[in-house]
């Protein structure tokens, strides 16, 4: 149970770190808000938990994160993709979610 909880609040800050990138606000730059994605899941409790954990939607999803994170693309083509795996989590249906884990900010349409 204390590995879903680091999960969920490693997604917690993934998404709250994408919110912080959204073009009006842009409180980070891309290449800023990358280096606190990667700090994020670079916590020692991340990988342990990715590791332990049951194989759960948010598991799935934290481990795909950590996926695209490790590619080093471009900044914008992460955080695009990153976008994708967010809104994928937050909609799916059938799984069960904290209503709260992740706040309904969208990404802005281009």
């Amino acid at each position: 149970m204390l590995f879903d909880a680091v999960i969920q609040q490693a997604l917690k800050g993934v998404h709250g770190l994408l919110v912080d990138n959204i073009a009006p606000t842009r409180g980070l730059s891309d290449e800023r808000a990358m280096v606190c994605l990667n700090a994020v899941l670079g916590k020692e409790s991340v990988p342990r938990a990715l590791e332990k954990a049951n194989d759960t939607a948010p598991c799935f999803a934290l481990r795909e994160v950590k996926y695209v994170l490790d590619q080093r693309q471009r900044p914008k083509t992460t955080i695009n993709q990153l976008w994708c795996i967010i809104e994928q989590l937050n909609f799916s249906i059938g799984i069960k979610q904290e209503p709260r884990m992740i706040p309904q900010k969208k990404r802005p349409t281009s």
